[in-house]
């Protein structure tokens, strides 16, 4: 079974070193989906720091297959004062 790197990054890259054996390539897109997801929710205040998010997964030879990305863009209206 081949094998998959899910490498994460907010502002520093964490690089997937184990990977994960997957049957085939929509299997890797349904948990490429799942480690996003659990990121985000492990760590929400991260994202907000840095306004992004990407997570690039790799084949076993290290050739990016795709990436997931999530930025944001505030809008003025965010830095008005509060009534």
């Amino acid at each position: 079974m081949p094998r998959y790197f899910f490498h994460m990054r907010n502002g520093e890259v964490e690089r997937d070193r184990s990977g994960v054996e997957l049957p085939d390539d929509e299997c890797v897109r349904a948990e490429s989906v799942r480690a996003f997801a659990e990121a985000l929710e492990d760590d929400p205040e991260g994202f907000w720091e840095t306004g992004m998010r990407e997570l690039t997964v790799t084949d076993g030879d290290g050739l990016t297959l795709f990436a997931l990305n999530l930025s944001v863009t505030e809008a003025p209206a965010m830095s008005r004062p509060k009534s």
